[in-house]
């Protein structure tokens, strides 16, 4: 099966809406599917170990072969009965003595008809909710019964390579410069803005507000945006207060203490891989590695978030860098 750790992009490309797998003309309350619904994931067909089973005239599979199909890593807690699966910074939990669905912290407001079941000893959800929670995007081909997944590596590919192949995008960006592939995608994403002469800045610091800003769009999380401001150093009318309110709410970065943030100060390397393994779902790991900043550190090089960058704690974080870290979190291995 097509290697499904890479890390797949924030709610940026994910279809707007819901997808509806609504399955037509099934009258049981409880069944399993007439007819065979393939999944596709980048091309490749998924196979269940059951049939989907059909409810309410909507498509259930059962939650465990979700898990395997798509997460880059998935586990149970036998303390609070909740299962979860990752992929990336995304995370989604199924509490099963409650039996809802958890994306990111969040619980997700669906109709009941659509919430997790089990039967037959086997929880059951609804497809959409969980490849969604997850970053993917999702199409239902009702000619050919047909679940279309796609993951974020497979769009950028088909969509932003010929470009970097060809040119690079900014004057101030060589072709050949070793973050150029990763500036590109996350400018065509509308992640990392440039100036009034089209340049890129690469060798521009990173302040804390323009972390913020990055880290809440990574997570897809801009519905949690606030319209004031608790820090009297980030005015309410400041375009990005929100944002950087969200950020804090969200733990990607602190803040000072005595309702401060400190939004023009520079972001370190080490600063930035700590939010990095954060959002990557990777904190408790790097906790029990010894804390800020070497389990931090240790933990963003096991999972290959530093590769291409010198470790060099204490240095100002500069855009090209950032670049390239987000990249790592995205597609590599």
């Amino acid at each position: 099966m097509k290697n499904v750790l890479k890390v797949v992009m924030a709610l940026t490309i994910i279809l707007a809406g819901i997808i509806d797998l609504k399955i037509p003309d099934v009258q049981a309350e409880s069944t399993f599917a007439e007819y065979e619904i393939t999944v596709v994931y980048d091309g490749e067909v998924i196979v269940f170990s059951q049939p989907p089973l059909i409810r309410n005239d909507y498509a259930f599979y059962p939650l465990e072969d979700v898990l395997q199909a798509f997460c880059g890593g998935h586990g149970w807690n036998y303390e609070t009965f909740v299962v979860s699966g990752y992929v990336g910074w995304y995370v989604i939990e199924i509490p099963l003595r409650d039996l809802c669905y958890i994306a990111n912290g969040s619980v997700l407001d669906v109709p009941d008809v659509l919430l997790p079941f089990v039967e037959n000893e086997r929880t059951y959800v609804y497809l959409d909710y969980i490849i969604e929670s997850l970053g993917m995007s999702v199409d239902w081909d009702g000619d050919t019964k047909t679940i279309h997944i796609y993951s974020f590596s497979e769009i950028s590919n088909n969509y932003n390579q010929p470009n970097i192949e060809s040119f690079g995008y900014f004057a101030d960006v060589p072709q050949d410069a070793p973050y150029t592939e990763a500036v590109n995608i996350f400018c065509d994403m509308g992640f990392f803005s440039i100036d009034e002469s089209g340049n890129f800045n690469p060798e521009d610091v990173i302040t804390r507000a323009e972390f913020a800003v990055l880290m809440v769009k990574m997570m897809g999380e801009e519905s949690v945006l606030s319209d004031t401001s608790n820090y009297f150093d980030v005015p309410t009318e400041r375009w990005d207060s929100g944002w950087i309110e969200a950020a804090v709410r969200l733990g990607i970065i602190n803040d000072y203490g005595n309702n401060m943030f400190g939004p023009s100060d520079v972001v370190t390397y080490e600063q930035a891989i700590k939010a990095l393994v954060h959002v990557s779902g990777h904190k408790d790991k790097a906790e029990e590695a010894g804390g800020y900043p070497d389990g931090y550190l240790a933990v963003g090089q096991s999972f290959g978030i530093t590769t291409g960058t010198d470790i060099l704690t204490g240095n100002s974080l500069t855009r090209s860098v950032l670049a390239i870290l987000m990249y790592n979190c995205f597609f590599v291995d």
